[in-house]
């Protein structure tokens, strides 16, 4: 995808990729700009590679908001790539939005995408490694 696809990076977030792993840094709250730059981004990993993978740190996060859950799952219903995505430094608040924006996500979309929770990122690391594996064979 070429750059002039994206929309505007939003100022609440840092994205670096590594080949086929997104791993994002938001600070702030997760909104429906942060969501339209993140469907840009999960769209061209998943284009390329067939699934896709997300490492995100959502230590000095904020809250998601309704209107981009919303955009989230309806982007999301138009996909099929599977996926996996390791979440680090989440509250106990955060987990519990997070389990039930994916959840929901996963039963609308009826898409393998699982998730977790990590305190480290070596062991977020690890499992995504193997998850990888994984999705490379339901993606051929």
């Amino acid at each position: 995808m070429v750059a002039a696809d994206f929309p505007d990076k939003p100022t609440t977030i840092e994205v670096h990729e590594e080949g086929d792993l997104l791993v994002v840094w938001l600070r702030g709250d997760y909104d429906t700009q942060v969501e339209r730059y993140m469907q840009a981004l999960r769209g061209d990993l998943e284009r390329r590679h067939g699934y896709r993978l997300i490492l995100i740190h959502v230590e000095q996060a904020g809250t998601i908001t309704t209107e981009a859950r919303r955009d989230m799952v309806a982007w999301n219903r138009e996909r099929r790539a599977p996926g996996a995505v390791a979440i680090l430094g989440a509250s106990f608040t955060a987990r519990t939005l997070a389990k039930m924006v994916l959840t929901a996500g996963r039963l609308l979309t009826k898409r393998r995408v699982d998730f977790d929770f990590f305190e480290s990122e070596a062991e977020a690391r690890t499992w995504l490694a193997e998850r990888r594996e994984e999705l490379r064979e339901l993606a051929r």
